[in-house]
């Protein structure tokens, strides 16, 4: 019998794009952008899947989803919670996965990485491009959450330039998608045998992107447990969303999401997807 939902993700679980409505208004009346930000994940929360799938199964909730959130924070912000707030029997734990080509690359200056959820996921165009909401310029990232003056002199002047050149020979030279296989499925294969340690419940879910689509065919995923996997290798909770259809995605005249980007979800969306989690729990874990 759980008692406690604990789940992971990026903005599709924190919440992001609920009621942007709402959600403009609140960040315009604070001058500090990191408390605004604050004020709308607060807000935001009510409206989150996790929130209204606690609700449904009468338990109390862990969201731990936070906005921009590569795989690899993902996959250690499970370790930093059990640590300080124990995982057990008693715990259904949800995992939903983000991009893979959002997970900061070894290989690449950290200093630049930290400015932004790079990887691969954000072109230097969507980062650093302005866009105009409500008649205010904002620019993507580097404004909006970074005020290292010193980092973004460094930036602006040494990494752009070098970057925007380097990035078609890494792409066409170096990159190899079975880093982002091999990645993907290890997160998968480590974490269902710890929640098997744990003794808990768990689920997996992709937000918009599916964790093998960079080698479905390789025999590594006969290992990853589909019974815990929502929609695995089929679809992804953006992928229902858009099959249901109508009033279910943010408003993009509001939106912050770069150009090409999948639109979040608003709180009609995160509702339908709570229920989609809630039937999957019953039909195959629920006891």
């Amino acid at each position: 019998m759980i008692n406690r939902l604990v789940c992971f993700g990026d903005s599709f679980t924190e919440g992001e794009g609920a009621w942007l409505e709402k959600t403009t208004e609140i960040e315009k009346q604070y001058e500090d952008t990191s408390v605004g930000r604050f004020k709308v994940a607060e807000f935001n929360y009510q409206y989150s899947w996790p929130k209204v799938l606690g609700d449904r199964l009468g338990v109390k909730v862990a969201n731990l989803g936070s906005c921009g959130a590569s795989n690899n924070y993902i996959f250690n912000s499970i370790f930093e919670y059990d640590k300080k707030h124990k995982i057990n029997d008693n715990c259904l734990v949800v995992v939903m996965w983000s991009s893979s080509i959002r997970d900061k690359l070894p290989f690449f200056p950290t200093i630049f990485q930290n400015h932004s959820p790079i990887g691969l996921g954000w072109s230097l165009k969507e980062i650093f491009a302005t866009q105009t909401i409500e008649n205010q310029e904002i620019t993507n990232f580097t404004t909006r959450f970074y005020k290292n003056d010193k980092d973004k002199e460094y930036i602006d002047k040494n990494l752009i330039p070098f970057m925007s050149e380097y990035f078609k020979p890494f792409i066409t030279q170096v990159y190899d998608k079975e880093y982002y296989n091999l990645l993907n499925f290890s997160y998968i294969h480590f974490l269902q045998l710890f929640f098997k340690f744990k003794g808990c419940d768990y689920i997996f879910i992709d937000a918009f992107e599916s964790m093998n689509s960079f080698g479905s065919d390789d025999k590594k995923w006969n290992l990853i447990n589909k019974d815990n996997y929502w929609g695995f290798g089929e679809t992804t909770a953006w992928d229902y969303l858009y099959k249901v259809g109508g009033d279910v995605f943010e408003n993009l005249d509001l939106s912050y999401n770069p150009p090409g980007q999948n639109c979040h979800p608003n709180r009609h969306g995160y509702k339908i997807i709570a229920e989609l989690i809630y039937d999957f729990y019953n039909k195959s874990l629920s006891i």
